[in-house]
């Protein structure tokens, strides 16, 4: 469905599926199971470069000429910092020795000059001044997609251990050009160190065959999705058993958490390997409303209409819902949201929103979208790994021919600043276009967007861009000649 490439997730040199056939076929211990990667907790940070060097951090750069206060691109605040390193040279700040056993990462913000691939390297200096272990900057395991890129700022997040930097007393950061190329010219923002989330709270369930007066413990677990939401507190998670759960009364069947916190997140999960159905019901607004909330997760969930109710019971309106009142901080994971009468995601303002794996297909309003923004629109935005299909095919148990809105897309977002990241996406046979932001530094990289009714990618607005994507069939199946176009560039906005 996605076109792969090398930096695919269990598909790199680091993890061949093939070595586990090999090592059954030789008898063979099993490979350890991985550990999930920890949350960020952007509470406990330590500052190295934030507009201007932290305090007790001095430049010890090296064949290097860079300037600390640079405003010609700035990724967040008002300066950032332009370096152009010679063959071997360093961009090197030093500290007085210090403890890194807060923290987890490395991370940074990095943008290439003119063409981008630029070739870095990482690492510290221990309390006695040795280098310790190196790591390339342009890694697919530290920053999407593994190349700096023109014109394109990109995290870059390093564990620690990976630099053999854990446990240790530190005393020096340096990113070295590894060549002897010279010029390397990049520009530098945001770096720090940043510890791991504390794993808090405690774990409920929800099971079909619960009370709602027991503890929602796995033994005695709550009997409704909606009022086991309303039972966490920060840090807490929700896991809901595998079943069918009916949700018809407003608002009590509606998902709806508290906010977590940046260090304790809530988390709201269907049971591994056994994904629960929610199934809506009597025109019911949504199944999860998330406005006004901030650090939550959802994952592992069947959102859908009843298929069992009848007439207008059928009706159900919105998947996941955010709009009215600004949200942050959510990750949207192995959701499948189908046959609803209107959109299978839909927020208004979001800052930090990542939607990952998720299948959202018969949506009458699109699969994920919203209206216009009140309060700055969507940023920071990432959608990966997704199937944005079918909208418009379906709306109040029929197959969408009376559907109110005509041209529902698989992506289509209002005027914001940005930036969105959609990748390895799919988005086809909707009966609006196929993936319409008129967001500001929209990019779209390795996905492929067919046979949708109207436009296939529709960029309004400064700083977008179209990389390894696929994309083909205007008019979804109608022989007769369309007006709509592969590739739509629209902005009134002077030199985008």
């Amino acid at each position: 469905m996605c076109i792969r490439d090398s930096c695919d997730q269990g598909y790199t040199p680091h993890d061949k599926p093939a070595e586990d056939v090999l090592r059954a076929w030789y008898g063979a211990a099993p490979r350890p199971t991985p550990t999930a990667s920890p949350w960020p907790d952007y509470s406990r940070t330590m500052d190295i470069y934030r507009d201007s060097l932290a305090p007790g951090w001095e430049d010890w750069s090296w064949k290097a000429w860079r300037n600390l206060a640079s405003t010609s691109q700035v990724y967040s605040g008002t300066r950032a910092i332009t370096a152009m390193l010679g063959a071997w040279g360093g961009l090197s700040f030093w500290h007085p020795p210090f403890a890194s056993d807060p923290y987890h990462w490395l991370e940074f913000y990095v943008r290439g000059l003119p063409p981008g691939g630029q070739h870095l390297w990482a690492y510290f200096e221990d309390g006695d001044g040795s280098e310790l272990r190196g790591r390339p900057v342009d890694d697919c395991r530290y920053m999407e997609g593994g190349t700096v890129e023109s014109g394109r700022w990109k995290r870059v997040r390093i564990p620690l251990s990976d630099l053999n930097a854990a446990g240790q007393l530190l005393t020096r950061i340096s990113i070295e050009n590894s060549s002897d190329e010279s010029p390397v010219c990049f520009w530098l923002d945001e770096m720090r160190l940043v510890s791991a989330a504390e794993a808090t709270g405690n774990t409920y369930y929800v099971a079909p065959n619960g009370n709602n007066a027991n503890a929602g413990t796995r033994d005695a677990p709550w009997a409704t999705p909606g009022y086991g939401s309303r039972q966490l507190q920060p840090g807490d998670t929700l896991i809901i058993l595998g079943g069918r759960y009916v949700l018809s009364v407003y608002d009590d069947d509606i998902i709806t958490p508290p906010s977590g916190t940046a260090d304790a997140w809530v988390t709201i999960k269907g049971d591994d390997g056994n994904r629960p159905v929610l199934a809506g019901r009597d025109n019911l607004y949504s199944a999860i409303n998330l406005a006004g909330l901030s650090y939550v997760r959802v994952e592992n969930l069947e959102i859908t209409h009843d298929s069992q109710a009848g007439g207008e019971g059928l009706y159900f309106r919105t998947g996941i819902a955010g709009s009215g009142t600004p949200v942050s901080h959510i990750v949207l994971k192995d959701l499948y949201i189908h046959h609803i009468d209107e959109g299978a995601m839909d927020f208004q303002d979001v800052d930090d929103l990542q939607v990952i794996n998720c299948r959202m297909e018969y949506c009458g309003f699109g699969a994920i979208g919203g209206p216009a923004a009140e309060h700055g629109g969507w940023r920071n935005v990432h959608i990966q790994g997704c199937w944005l299909s079918y909208s418009g095919h379906y709306y109040q148990g029929g197959d969408g021919s009376n559907r109110p809105y005509d041209r529902p897309d698989g992506f289509g977002i209002e005027p914001a600043a940005g930036p969105i990241e959609i990748v390895d996406t799919v988005a086809e046979h909707n009966y609006g276009d196929g993936l319409d932001s008129k967001a500001a530094n929209t990019t779209i990289r390795r996905c492929i967007v067919a046979n949708n009714s109207c436009d296939g990618v529709k960029l309004w607005a400064d700083n977008g861009l179209v990389e390894n994507t696929l994309i083909y069939g205007r008019g979804d199946g109608d022989p007769q000649t369309t007006p709509w176009s592969a590739i739509v560039i629209g902005t009134e906005q002077a030199n985008a």
